[in-house]
């Protein structure tokens, strides 16, 4: 076995169409009947890694350690919190581009660093469901006003904005009215906010 090259079926990666939503904990099954072997291991990772994409409807994450390897498949639009502080501050639409920007942070969850939380822009529409990933920003000063008295948690990162402020170009949507919302993966949790609605044409 030493020395060997294992090549994947595909290059391009595994193609998840078709796994239901849920969580899965990943192994790694060897075979090699000449030598008589079959086993399967828990996959594992030297470093820690959280890697996390919106894809149309699904939020899907892949989150590692020396413990073990999960793959996540969930709705991109999470749960309404009570806890949430959400504002637009500002958003335009010129032509196809559409730019958001705001502040957006769960009361007790802190957004203390850059990384704290995945933001994404999520478009519902009729037809289709279209997600984009956000930046996030270190704006205290618009974070200020939302904090709760008597809670001194730091959510000075919890600013989320297109890249570069520039917007984010939707020249392969399907024309319509579409439902605008916010959210924010955080941990083992999605959450999300509602912003105003577009028509594309």
């Amino acid at each position: 076995m030493h020395g060997r090259v294992v090549e994947p079926e595909a290059k391009s990666g595994i193609p998840m169409t078709g796994i239901p939503g849920g969580a899965y904990d990943l192994s790694v099954r060897v075979t090699s009947p000449a030598e008589g072997i079959d086993r399967r291991t828990k996959l594992v990772a030297r470093r820690p890694f959280d890697i996390r994409r919106p894809f149309g409807g699904l939020e899907i994450s892949l989150v590692g350690d020396e413990k073990g390897v999960r793959l996540l498949r969930r709705p991109v639009i999470g749960h309404f919190s009570q806890e949430t502080a959400f504002a637009l501050e500002k958003s335009w639409l010129k032509e196809r581009t559409l730019h958001v920007e705001g502040v957006f942070f769960v009361h007790g969850i802190e957004a203390a660093a850059h990384g704290h939380a995945r933001y994404y822009l999520v478009l519902r529409g009729a037809q289709a469901t279209y997600s984009f990933r956000l930046g996030m920003s270190r704006k205290p000063a618009a974070v200020r006003p939302h904090l709760r008295r008597g809670d001194f948690g730091s959510y000075e990162f919890a600013y989320f904005a297109t890249s570069g402020y520039k917007g984010i170009a939707l020249t392969n949507a399907v024309p319509g009215d579409y439902e605008v919302f916010i959210s924010m993966s955080t941990g083992g949790s999605l959450f999300s906010a509602a912003a105003d609605g577009i028509t594309l044409s």
